[in-house]
């Protein structure tokens, strides 16, 4: 049976096989090696889940796996638990130093089992940073790490460091304020904009913002809080406004939020040429095509770089309920063409989509015998 990756990253279940449970406990395995316990014990958890319905829950094999997920489980609170001391240790200056102790986390790779080896901060003076200043830089992947998780008691603890470097970048070039952003943790974009010192509209190495990564997560509130910043441009343009993600992905609450701001321009195309209705109408999302296309600053018949107006886009991908609501507008052409000639009834034709096809060639204003730049008819 083969595995529909794509499916299953999108919330479906693994089919209940024994290769799907080998996959598992390999990626299981995977994660642990690299330290990502969180990862580790979801796999683990999907695996015993899996082993359930293929070998019961007496069988030696589902046992094995539960045993594993507990001490995946064990280890990785352990650890937090760690952390956050290692953080309160660090915000209260005036602890005596000689009174703290820290445990190091040695795993037996063999066996998985974890011993506990408690040395005092001192003899770790140099590991943990002298100054201040390393300290705030040693902390900021907690910062990030914690804001993408949405604990807000471990970034206020953070936060309450002297020099944590809250605008901190990682590999992706994205702010403990981008993650939170996009994980649509509204408690911690709060603590995180409370910061006068926070960059609230902060480019990552794509040039997504918070606020785009927010409103292409459909995060209302994380939204709403960012675009009523002044320091935050809610019509960023970098391939595609805030707007033009919202709509991609049929947040219908977001696009209504963003298109009513006066500093948001509901027409703007991006470097296809489209318009937030172009998307709306390809992808097929009826109640923001109906949305956008009803706003008087809205050009329901503007065409893209192609010469492809919203109404082409949603025949050529056959979305009927869309092709129905822009034709029975007065200001859509139905039979105007693109730059090739072509027109939506021949891209429903050509695709093969044969309600839209009868919804259109039925109508009075449309010339089925019209032909395209290479002489083609419909």
């Amino acid at each position: 049976m083969a595995i529909d990756f794509e499916r299953i990253s999108q919330g479906d279940d693994w089919p209940s096989t024994e290769t799907s449970l080998k996959l598992l406990q390999g990626l299981a395995s995977a994660c642990h090696k690299s330290r990502d316990l969180e990862k580790a014990a979801d796999s683990l958890d999907s695996a015993l889940t899996l082993s359930q319905r293929i070998y019961g829950q007496e069988d030696w094999r589902t046992a094995a796996i539960s045993s594993r997920l507990k001490k995946v489980s064990e280890r990785r609170e352990v650890i937090l638990e760690h952390h956050k001391a290692v953080v309160v240790a660090a915000t209260d200056r005036n602890l005596p130093r000689k009174s703290l102790r820290r445990t190091e986390l040695q795993e037996d790779t063999s066996t998985g089992v974890i011993s506990g080896v408690v040395n005092s901060i001192d003899d770790q003076e140099q590991q943990y940073g002298e100054s201040e200043a390393e300290m705030g830089v040693d902390c900021a992947d907690g910062l990030r790490g914690a804001s993408y998780e949405g604990d807000a008691g471990m970034v206020l603890l953070l936060l309450g460091l002297p020099n944590i470097k809250i605008n901190s970048k990682d590999e992706l070039g994205r702010t403990a304020l981008s993650w939170a952003a996009l994980q649509g943790h509204e408690a911690v974009v709060e603590q995180l904009l409370a910061r006068s010192d926070v960059e609230a509209d902060s480019k990552d190495n794509g040039g997504r913002t918070p606020l785009s990564w927010a409103a292409s997560r459909g995060h209302e509130a994380v939204v709403r809080l960012l675009a009523d910043r002044p320091d935050v441009d809610a019509d960023l343009k970098h391939g595609r406004t805030p707007l033009s993600w919202a709509v991609l992905y049929g947040h219908e609450a977001v696009v209504r939020l963003l298109a009513d701001r006066l500093d948001v321009n509901t027409d703007l195309k991006d470097r296809h040429g489209q318009t937030p209705l172009s998307l709306a109408a390809s992808r097929g999302h009826e109640a923001v095509v109906r949305l956008l296309a009803d706003r008087p600053d809205v050009d329901a018949d503007l065409k893209d770089n192609d010469g492809r107006t919203p109404l082409s886009l949603a025949a050529s991908r056959g979305h009927e309920a869309v092709v129905r609501l822009l034709t029975d507008r007065p200001d859509v052409d139905a039979d105007l063409k693109d730059n090739d000639g072509r027109t939506p009834l021949s891209w429903a034709a050509s695709r093969g989509h044969e309600a839209v096809v009868r919804l259109l060639i039925d109508r009075p204003d449309i010339n089925a015998d019209s032909k395209d730049s290479n002489g083609g008819t419909q």
